[in-house]
């Protein structure tokens, strides 16, 4: 007889545990670092800086010299695994270690680290038109910075498409 009852009573259990989670589409998101694209700063001329009343850029003015900097913010929660430092200042804590690359699809060879931005980018001064910037976080290991990936397994990237008008009164 107690068999039957301890039988009956996992059973119940069986049940009540299936069907758990089915019913809630609510997941639950993964205590992770994010990183944003928040402001583009023309070397001359009027930037661009995140809020929620203007969160996407207007079309910025591409200065003479083509510098351009991009400021990013990265939050690490408390409980992340991942700890911010210089690039090349990790030491053998590579894996748990990183910082912030900035990159730009004008031209992909071109990137920017830091641990603390904003980062200069000198963009081609002739460039008018749409483009995009990255930003990611990398795990600081001596031979690749490898991309640091969420529990997910997603890249964890920000990217922000600016416009450029041309450059005037340039010698």
């Amino acid at each position: 007889m107690p068999r039957i009852r301890l039988l009956a009573a996992l059973a119940l259990l069986t049940s009540l545990l299936a069907g758990c989670g089915g019913d809630d589409d609510t997941a639950i998101a993964p205590v992770v670092p994010t990183i944003r694209v928040g402001t583009v700063l023309p070397s001359v001329g009027p930037g661009w800086g995140y809020s929620d009343e203007v969160p996407v850029p207007p079309p910025l003015t591409m200065p003479c010299d083509g510098q351009v900097a991009v400021g990013v913010t990265v939050h690490v929660p408390g409980d992340t695994q991942f700890v911010m430092k210089p690039p090349g200042g990790c030491g053998d804590n590579a894996t748990g270690c990183g910082h912030a690359v900035v990159t730009t699809a004008l031209d992909p060879a071109l990137q920017a680290e830091a641990l603390l931005t904003p980062v200069v980018l000198e963009l081609d001064p002739t460039f008018s038109g749409a483009t995009s910037f990255t930003a990611k976080l990398v795990h600081d290991e001596v031979s690749d910075y490898a991309d640091y990936l969420n529990d997910m397994g997603e890249v964890v990237a920000d990217t922000l498409e600016v416009t450029f008008e041309p450059a005037s009164g340039c010698e």
